[in-house]
């Protein structure tokens, strides 16, 4: 295995340096290049040519990478781990093609989620693959310089795609991965397949896809592109048979298709999973009963002696609205929808749920008359597209690959508001969140009215630029690899706050800082109107010297 930087080009097409006058900016980068320099905070100010950035790459991959023990839960997994590792370093250090700022990027993608905790597995390494998504990713990140990405996603993505043949595209229907005895020559190519394709509670998506897969071939029922039904072979027998909930049961719904699909295979049910498919049976003639018992309310909507069947509490107002203590689906096997219940039809009139509200794997794309939603309101996985009339969550609210691209008239959420990985891009009528505030990996880039987060925002890896009309910030304030350069309205924080390697050069209206102040290594040039610091306030490496503080009230002490 080569060492990075060796080579006799080790920046390989970088042959003639970029020239030029004084300090690089970070105008001066493009590409692969500013994603790295953004990601990783890399002192430019220091580089005068795009060789220095090169450089500088190769020593955070020495210092951080090469001859690192990534540890893991079983001696298994640290075997693995290892070994799957070395293969990616040996390629990428015996790579000239790509830059080092490329090879670091890729590096830490691939160990990030590498816990001592956990059996994760870095991804097997494709180079045909890997070609196409870095290739792909610098063109894109040319055109949309800040876009936010994450590349073991889109490499995954990208394998799945070569993985997957063409039949198995219709992204609805079985999937089948044979066994090491059925296809031994793609043997390893068909793990990743597995791994790839199965859903993220079930143990092949890691660990264990290499040993059922040697011992078995694997069944996958995709429904819209998402992994439902999984079943598991050993030799010619059927072991078992999984759902999302990796419980060892699976939604009634897909009795009928698993039934057919093992009837058309000539699949051999072994003991347990018949016991599976027998627990499911029964969950079918229960469904089949609450659809008789209901099939007169059904046909009337009357959402009365619905909720009143699944006891679920409700009173009316004068208008006829209904305030009701919950909404959930009525069992983790079967949903509403299954029974032939019309959800938005089933909820058009409520006004307030007192309690929670879970809208995961409902049909529910429109809230209508809803208000207000007291405890949490879980909108993950929803197709709820229209939060139409809601002015107030008292929970969680949590919106993370939902549909929802606007909060409209929401004024307020209690407590944390999840908007990582979700379509929300505009905070509409939002001022308040009682908690926390998870703007990392999400599109919004504007705080709009939003004047109060109760404890600790993340802004790492988020759009936003300025905080606006935000006042007060409860807990811990982290500026550290976030876009942040403006403070806005900003008046209080409550704990900590980190200005480190952070774009805020003023604090500007900041007059209250709880905990400790950190402009160490910040760019920080004024206080502005900061007069109190709770605990200390820590300078090394700062523009500030400890006469900057004489007239700011330091609980503790200044450390110079």
């Amino acid at each position: 295995m080569r060492i990075y930087g060796l080579s006799q080009n080790p920046y390989g097409y970088y042959q003639h340096p970029q020239i030029t006058f004084g300090t690089m900016k970070k105008r001066d980068f493009e590409g692969v290049d500013f994603a790295v320099v953004e990601k990783f905070k890399a002192p430019i100010q220091k580089f005068k040519t795009n060789d220095d950035l090169q450089k500088w790459a190769d020593a955070k991959i020495r210092n951080e990478y090469l001859n690192t023990n990534f540890g893991g839960r079983t001696h298994e997994t640290r075997r693995l781990r290892k070994s799957i590792f070395n293969n990616w370093l040996d390629f990428l250090s015996g790579n000239d093609d790509y830059k080092n700022t490329t090879k670091l990027l890729i590096l830490n993608a691939i160990t990030k989620d590498l816990k001592d905790t956990t059996n994760t597995l870095p991804p097997e390494l494709d180079i045909q693959v890997l070609n196409t998504t870095v290739n792909n990713l610098e063109n894109i990140l040319k055109n949309e310089p800040k876009m936010l990405f994450d590349f073991k996603k889109i490499y995954n993505a990208n394998l799945l795609e070569k993985c997957l043949n063409d039949s198995d595209k219709c992204y609805t229907g079985w999937v089948k991965i044979p066994s090491r005895l059925h296809d031994e020559k793609n043997f390893d190519k068909n793990v990743d397949k597995l791994k790839l394709m199965s859903y993220h509670t079930w143990c092949t998506k890691n660990m264990t896809a290499r040993e059922y897969l040697a011992a078995g071939d694997f069944h996958i029922y995709n429904e819209n592109g998402a992994p439902k039904i999984g079943i598991r072979l050993k030799n010619d027998e059927i072991r078992e048979i999984q759902g999302e909930l990796n419980n060892s049961m699976f939604a009634a719904r897909y009795l009928a298709i698993v039934n057919n699909y093992i009837k058309d295979q000539n699949l051999i049910l072994g003991n347990y999973a018949q016991k599976e498919i027998n627990q499911v049976s029964e969950q079918e003639k229960n469904i089949d009963k609450i659809r008789k018992d209901l099939q007169q309310a059904i046909q009337n909507n009357a959402a009365d002696e619905i909720f009143k069947y699944f006891n679920i509490k409700y009173s009316k107002d004068k208008d006829g609205l209904y305030i009701i203590d919950k909404f959930e689906q009525p069992d983790e096997y079967y949903t509403f929808s299954d029974l032939g219940i019309d959800e938005n039809k089933l909820i058009q009139n409520v006004k307030e749920i007192t309690h929670n509200a879970e809208f995961a794997d409902s049909k529910i794309t429109e809230l209508t008359n809803l208000r207000v939603i007291r405890g949490n309101a879980d909108f993950s996985e929803s197709i709820v597209e229209n939060l139409n009339e809601l002015e107030q969550i008292g929970g969680d609210a949590i919106f993370t690959n939902s549909k929802i691209t606007s909060l409209n008239k929401l004024k307020s959420i209690g407590k944390t508001a999840d908007f990582s990985k979700s379509n929300v891009k505009d905070l509409g009528e939002l001022t308040t969140i009682g908690e926390h505030a998870i703007f990392s990996y999400s599109h919004i880039n504007d705080l709009g009215k939003l004047e109060y987060i109760g404890w600790s925002p993340k802004f790492q890896k988020s759009n936003i630029t300025s905080l606006k009309h935000l006042r007060e910030i409860g807990g811990n304030a982290r500026f550290e690899e976030s876009l942040i350069s403006d403070l806005g309205d900003l008046q209080s924080i409550g704990k900590n706050a980190y200005f480190q390697n952070s774009l805020i050069t003023d604090l500007k209206n900041l007059e209250t800082i709880g905990g400790d102040a950190v402009f160490s290594l910040s760019n920080v040039q004024n206080l502005g109107k900061l007069c109190y610091i709770g605990n200390c306030a820590f300078i090394q490496k700062s523009n500030f010297t400890m006469e900057d503080f004489d007239d700011i009230g330091v609980e503790d002490k200044v450390y110079p």
